[in-house]
């Protein structure tokens, strides 16, 4: 990776980690070289028998001949993961270190490597292939698996002896990839094996350096966290900050200037107010209480209800709906939402034995020849294994149990233990502004004065603000799924079907999902006993 304001990574190792795999994944259509047709979408899908055809009918050399990008039939087929296909072309004397026809020269042991095929890089290493085997710039397999996301097979190769230490021509090691990455799995192991995230590289950046390029916050705390200074400066005289400066990344500009000390922080902070995104978001907290108290209640009380005396079933109405408002308020805001326990003995084991024996730790391989991974189980920040529908709130810093959302109004999660509070609070926050507006059309003729008008102004807002957020609140409620599930569903195998579409697990029907909301009945998921990595139980009782 380049030092300098423009700080990135070269054009050959960018295109490694932006997935030179990427675009050559989807199996596109390949052209006719040389009359080579399709022998690199059949290796790569694993076609064995279409290879045979095509080489049988043009001949062996043509097992040989590049792809218009420079690969060969052999690097597709180690892509695909496909080790039949690759003994087939080994056979006819296709070396498996051959390298691709650009400056790059690939192996197809990166190849593998960036997929996750533990399979074929067991097959290419007992072929004699070296674990080490650099690319062009000098990457490994091991630098592969950290720049495409694969915690797993980075420590299956650490354990069959590859070097962690190990850097490419740039003095970027895995540690340095995984930050700017963004991959949390790879940097955690990495540390654990005893890299240090404040070495520096060619270009004198460290690990925070490249988290804040990579733009990823949790890897920023944890780089803070391990004493990476923010005021340390790269080759080019840029500091962490600099750098967030520089990309407007105003999010992590915020984050560290919690880190400052106390004079050079902005007045809020030092005055205690925190903006957020950050660690404790106060802004949006007090801008509600203060409209409400400050504003709201004092119109109401010393214009409204002495200007409107022949609503006062309505006012009485209303002021039992607020009561209600803010006891669950109180309710939502201070009872436990649902945080998963922290230190769990359990993640130390899992971490462990993935790091001292690999994949000796898993079961049997998933779809497509791939290892199910255990890591997407796994918190880092809390170092608990996440029970099924969690999530880290980094705002609160905990993981929260069937968490919804972290909702500033409220100062904290919305989860499973305080849901039911935050829906009446929302319910009792709608009734009042319909109340109002009622109010407000019946007696039209007080909205004259520019108190009242800003006043009504300010009710329209909030009665469309609430409109939106009741509507989302009950959607969620009927349908069983979280405002983060719906969101980010893209993201949880376990609201896929077998054609990548959205299925919903949970749903029963509506009467059902609604008196599991209200805790009448327990979650699908509280059946079971204790959550495991390996059985895929819950322990919704401990939290």
């Amino acid at each position: 990776m380049s030092g300098g304001s423009a700080v990135k990574p070269t054009a050959t190792n960018d295109e490694v980690a932006r997935g030179i795999l990427e675009d050559i994944g989807c199996a596109p259509d390949k052209q006719e070289i040389h009359g080579a047709i399709n022998i690199y979408t059949a290796a790569e899908t694993g076609n064995l028998e279409r290879v045979q055809s095509l080489i049988k009918m043009k001949g062996e050399e043509f097992a040989s001949v590049p792809d218009e990008k420079g690969y060969y039939a052999m690097h597709w087929a180690a892509l695909g993961g496909h080790v039949e296909v690759m003994r087939y072309l080994h056979t006819l004397n296709i070396p498996l270190t051959l390298a691709t026809k650009d400056e790059v020269l690939y192996q197809p042991i990166h190849w593998a490597a960036s997929r996750g095929h533990v399979h074929v890089l067991e097959y290419l290493i007992e072929q004699g292939v070296g674990i080490e085997s650099p690319d062009g710039t000098g990457v490994t397999p091991l630098i592969v698996s950290a720049q495409f996301y694969q915690p797993l097979t980075m420590s299956w190769l650490i354990h069959k002896g590859a070097n962690p230490h190990a850097c490419d021509r740039q003095g970027d090691s895995a540690l340095h990839w995984a930050s700017y990455k963004g991959d949390f799995d790879c940097f955690i192991v990495l540390l654990r094996l005893g890299l240090d995230a404040t070495t520096l590289d060619a270009y004198k950046q460290n690990a925070l350096h490249l988290a804040v390029l990579g733009h990823n916050l949790t890897l920023i705390d944890k780089c803070l966290e391990l004493g990476c200074g923010i005021n340390t400066k790269d080759q080019a005289g840029n500091t962490p900050m600099n750098l967030a400066e520089g990309r407007k990344y105003f999010d992590v500009i915020r984050w560290f200037q919690e880190y400052l000390p106390s004079h050079q922080q902005p007045f809020l902070l030092r005055s205690g107010i925190k903006p957020g995104p950050t660690k404790n978001a106060h802004v949006a907290f007090l801008l509600f209480f203060c409209n409400v108290l400050f504003f709201g209640y004092p119109v109401y009380f010393l214009h409204v209800i002495p200007a409107t005396p022949e609503f006062y079933t309505l006012h009485f109405l209303l002021l039992v709906v607020q009561s209600s408002m803010w006891i669950a308020y109180f309710l939502a805001r201070t009872v436990n939402p649902g945080y998963v326990p922290t230190h769990d003995p359990e993640y130390e084991q899992i971490m462990s034995q993935l790091t001292k024996f690999g994949l000796k730790f898993q079961g049997p391989f998933g779809p497509n020849n791939r290892i199910a991974s255990p890591f997407t189980e796994l918190c880092h920040t809390c170092e608990t294994v996440r029970p099924p529908r969690s999530k880290h709130c980094r705002v609160c810093r905990r993981c929260v149990l069937i968490f919804d959302h972290h909702c500033p109004y409220i100062y904290t999660c919305v989860g499973y233990r305080n849901r039911l509070y935050f829906a009446i609070f929302i319910i009792s926050g709608f009734l009042t502004c319909y109340i109002g507006q009622y109010i407000a059309y019946q007696r039209w003729d007080l909205i004259s004065n520019y108190f009242y008008v800003f006043g009504y102004g300010n009710l329209c807002m909030m009665t469309f603000a609430i409109t939106l957020l009741i509507i989302q609140t009950f959607k969620a409620v009927i349908t069983n799924v979280t405002v983060n599930e719906s969101v980010n569903h893209k993201k949880y195998e376990y609201l896929k079907n077998a054609k990548g579409g959205f299925v919903n697990p949970f749903h029963r029907s509506y009467i059902r999902n609604i008196a599991e909301f209200c805790y009448l009945t327990k979650p699908v998921e509280l059946s079971y006993s204790k959550r495991s990595v390996l059985n895929h139980k819950t322990r919704y009782e401990q939290c």
